[in-house]
C-alpha cells in the first residue's frame, strides 16, 4: 500500500520522467532509421551495350505493365522478345559461362555480411 500512495503523490514526476525516456527513445529510433534509409539508398545502373534495343524493350514493358498500361505485349511477344535477350546474353557471356553456386544463391550467401 505504501508504494501505491508514493507513486500517487509522485504522479507529475513519474510521467515527465517517462515522457523524456520516450522521447529519447524515438529520437534514437529515427536516428537508426535515417542511417538505414541512407545505407540503402543505392542506385541501380543498368549497362546497354550499343546495338542491343532488346533490354530496352523489355524494360519499357514491363513498366507498361507495371504502370497499368493496355498497350503491353502479348504473352507470345514477351516470350519471343525474352529468349531473343537470353541469345544475346548467351552470345556475350559464352557457352562456358560457369552457373552460380549453390552457396552463392542461398539464404547465407547472400546475407553473409548481416548477423
Amino acid at each position: 500500500m505504501e508504494i501505491i500512495n508514493w507513486l500517487n503523490t509522485n504522479d507529475g514526476s513519474i510521467i515527465g520522467i517517462a515522457t523524456v525516456v520516450l522521447v529519447i527513445v524515438t529520437g534514437y529510433y529515427a536516428y537508426l532509421t535515417r542511417r538505414l534509409l541512407k545505407t540503402n539508398d543505392t542506385t541501380v545502373t543498368i549497362h546497354i551495350y550499343p546495338n542491343n534495343n532488346l533490354l530496352l524493350k523489355v524494360l519499357e514493358n514491363a513498366e507498361e505493365v507495371s504502370a497499368g498500361n493496355h498497350s503491353q505485349l502479348s504473352v507470345d511477344e514477351r516470350m519471343v522478345l525474352l529468349d531473343e535477350l537470353a541469345d544475346k546474353f548467351m552470345e556475350y557471356v559464352g557457352p562456358d559461362f560457369p552457373p552460380l553456386s549453390d552457396y552463392a544463391v542461398s539464404r547465407e550467401g547472400i546475407y553473409e555480411d548481416h548477423p
